[in-house]
């Protein structure tokens, strides 16, 4: 199997594809999370139970601790592979399918291959 082209055309989609999927999560799942848990804590304080509210409350905290986390997954990762490539051991072609899958609007083949 030739490895010389490995991240062109239907890959390289598919790598981009995957990276709008980590954006679209990145940006929706923190955001409802944090709605959820707002909405909960809201029915707890109008439901005036201070054993409701503090059990609501910490919900709520382990939900933006959560979507943060959620959101920082991806940069993290990418982190992750710009460490390993500064030392040269990867480099190349799947630099390619790793730079599509953590920046898909960088001049990055679509799902179609063009």
């Amino acid at each position: 199997m030739n490895l010389d082209n490995f991240c062109q055309g239907a890959v390289q989609g598919v790598f981009t594809t995957l990276g709008w999927v980590f954006f679209a999560v990145k940006i929706l799942v923190p955001i409802l999370l944090i709605v959820f848990g707002s909405i909960n804590f809201g029915k707890a304080v109008i439901s005036s139970k201070d054993d409701e509210i503090k059990k609501a409350g910490k919900s709520l905290v382990i939900k933006a601790i959560a979507g943060i986390l959620i959101f920082f997954v991806p940069s993290f990762l990418n982190l992750i592979v710009d460490m390993v490539d500064h030392d040269n051991v990867y480099n190349g072609d799947f630099a390619d399918c790793t730079r599509c899958m953590f920046n898909p609007s960088n001049n990055c083949a679509s799902l179609g291959g063009k």
